[in-house]
């Protein structure tokens, strides 16, 4: 009788451990892998507010600029109006020396650019402060596709409204970038031939910078693949590659120095001829604008 009992009662009593272990690590690992999903999911949808701070003007602002000699440029692309803000060189006939467009860092706008492009030295220089789709008073969502078509309309618009032809227009366009700015005026460049392209602290690419923040065992998730590394190859089959300059502080806290000086020797291995690479000493990711102000004046024809 005793060993009917045992073979009845021992069986659940010793399995029913077993059965509910079974269960919880079943319930643990289907909880860990939507969790895995749903922050996967969540990273690519995110991927647009992570990589992009729009802000946007208040009027004040923008009539104090206008009231410093800043017109509007108004177009309209894909993703709807776009304006950015042109300082129009002294003469109204002639062509400007140089015609500058200025692409802002992803945490900025083209306005907080309006004292340096006011306190130029050469009068008969024209700037144009761009923004990006979602920035300032700029309709739409900023991506790569988006912003190079709304650069490459700008450009366009600025050729028609200081009355010159684009190609003409281009050849005397300096492209300057600060950060991700940079690789808007890669960007450019590799699309449209220009005369000078100035970027301060440039990235490698985008993925790069996604390994460095997210790791790479998330880094391939990313959308907005800018990539410099790309746009120099393709700026260097150009008929006339641009002159291209790279300023980049040695304490960059963002973009590591290193990247700046690799874009700089790959350029040069690319058969680029002029080609500088300024290293700004003790300099951050933003207080190089200010502590290299004359050289980036000089780099850029200001």
């Amino acid at each position: 009788g005793g060993v009917i009992y045992s073979s009845v009662t021992d069986g659940p009593m010793v399995g029913l451990p077993e059965q509910l272990l079974r269960s919880i690590i079943l319930s643990l690992l289907t909880i860990g892998l939507f969790l895995i999903i749903g922050g996967l999911t969540w990273l690519i949808l995110a991927q647009q507010r992570l990589s992009y701070f729009p802000r946007r003007y208040v009027a004040n602002l923008v009539n104090s600029v206008e009231a410093q000699g800043f017109s509007r440029l108004e177009f309209t692309v894909s993703q709807g109006r776009q304006t950015s803000f042109l300082l129009r060189h002294r003469s109204r006939i002639d062509l400007p020396d140089v015609f500058v467009i200025i692409f802002c860092g992803n945490a900025s706008t083209g306005l907080d650019w309006s004292s340096f492009a006011i306190s130029r030295t050469n009068p008969e220089a024209a700037i144009l402060l761009f923004d990006y789709p979602g920035y300032g008073l700029c309709e739409g969502r900023p991506s790569p596709a988006a912003i190079l078509e709304s650069s490459k309309a700008a450009l366009n618009a600025a050729a028609i409204s200081l009355f010159v032809e684009p190609d003409e227009l281009a050849e005397r366009t300096v492209l300057v970038g600060h950060s991700l700015g940079a690789a808007i005026a890669f960007q450019l460049a590799s699309h449209t031939g220009v005369k000078r392209v100035v970027a301060i602290a440039p990235f490698t690419t985008m993925m790069k910078m996604a390994e460095r923040t997210v790791s790479k065992a998330f880094a391939w998730i990313l959308r907005h693949r800018f990539d410099n590394i790309t746009a120099l190859e393709v700026v260097a089959k150009q008929p006339k590659p641009p002159a291209l300059v790279i300023l980049h502080g040695t304490n960059d806290e963002v973009v590591p120095f290193k990247m700046g000086r690799e874009l700089a020797e790959y350029a040069l291995r690319l058969g680029l001829v002029e080609v500088s690479f300024v290293t700004a000493p003790g300099c951050g990711h933003n207080d190089v604008l200010h502590q290299m102000d004359s050289e980036l004046r000089k780099s850029i024809g200001l």
